[in-house]
């Protein structure tokens, strides 16, 4: 089994752990909690009982004396890379690229695990014209330049048969029923993080408008867009997906999802205390979990290819 390197240095800041690499400007943490809420997210994308997706759904052309190269870009605590690494098994080279070490210590022969400083710099530590696939999935919080991140992608894929494939979580709270709630701490919520986090250079509102268009001026075509409904309730006798809901819920509204998004933005931009700061992620819960209002949010998984 190959060995993952060590981690970059952290730094505690508000009681959760951030990488120390360019301190302050990446706003997601990285520690138990939030490793344990990423790998619950991948339960809700892949398990069987949950939303079920294929691991890619582009059609990559397995060669028996020519591996698939794929790289999987942020890929936090791994689990989708050694997922393909175990489906492929010897017909692909997985590599794993992050800001960090999150996976764990035994992986499948055919995975490696890259520390970067970041996927952010000009030039990646690979080949141009290499990989069949790239993956990402949920990085809106730690890319600066969307254009010049694809323009990137689209060098290092082989021509005519590489793919991307991004998978991006879109957290707007969307109104689907229940009572309307005046002056909502939910929204209220959302709309402070969307300016926090703007201010801080990490926007986390999502425009599939802009994604498609960054995607073309790269130079992809056979553009495909799916977006997938997410709900937040989990109550069987409302939603026929309310093991879904209870996912997210777990991994945003119980768990610490909302903090892992809010700490960073709302303590250095807005200068709010981490208990001013709980103190609002505990008023957005007990309003969801007491009004039963039904609420959404959606997944964009995109696909293109390299001609």
């Amino acid at each position: 089994m190959a060995q993952p390197q060590q981690p970059p240095d952290l730094y505690v800041e508000n009681g959760r752990s951030y990488h120390s690499y360019q301190r302050g400007l990446y706003w997601l943490p990285h520690d138990d909690a939030e490793c344990e809420r990423l790998d619950v997210l991948h339960n809700l994308f892949y398990q069987q009982d949950q939303l079920n997706l294929p691991l890619h759904s582009a059609p990559l052309r397995v060669r028996p004396d020519d591996p698939l190269r794929i790289l999987d870009l942020g890929c936090g605590t791994g689990f989708w890379a050694i997922d393909i690494a175990d489906q492929y098994e010897s017909n692909a080279e997985v590599i794993g690229l992050d800001l960090v070490n999150a996976q764990p210590p035994l992986v499948p022969r055919n995975a490696s695990f890259i520390v970067n400083k970041s996927f952010n710099e000009r030039f990646w530590p690979f080949a141009e014209d290499h990989f069949d696939l790239i993956h990402l999935s949920m990085i809106t919080a730690c890319v600066v330049e969307w254009p010049q991140m694809y323009d990137k992608i689209f060098r290092y894929l082989r021509p005519s048969i590489g793919y991307v494939e991004h998978l991006e979580f879109d957290l707007t709270p969307r109104y689907l029923g229940g009572p309307r709630i005046n002056d909502s701490n939910i929204i209220r919520f959302w709309e402070d993080l969307v300016r926090a986090s703007a201010d801080a250079g990490r926007p986390i509102a999502y425009d599939p408008q802009a994604t498609f268009r960054d995607l073309t001026g790269a130079g992809f075509v056979d553009i495909d867009h799916r977006v997938i409904p997410v709900p937040w309730q989990y109550d069987p006798r409302r939603d026929p997906n309310y093991k879904i809901g209870a996912t997210f819920d777990v991994a945003f509204l119980k768990g610490v999802g909302l903090e892992s998004y809010a700490m960073a933005p709302f303590s250095r931009v807005n200068q709010w205390s981490a208990e001013e700061i709980r103190r609002y992620i505990k008023a957005v819960c007990d309003e969801f979990h007491g009004t039963r209002v039904e609420l959404e949010s959606h997944v964009h998984i995109w696909r293109a290819r390299k001609p």
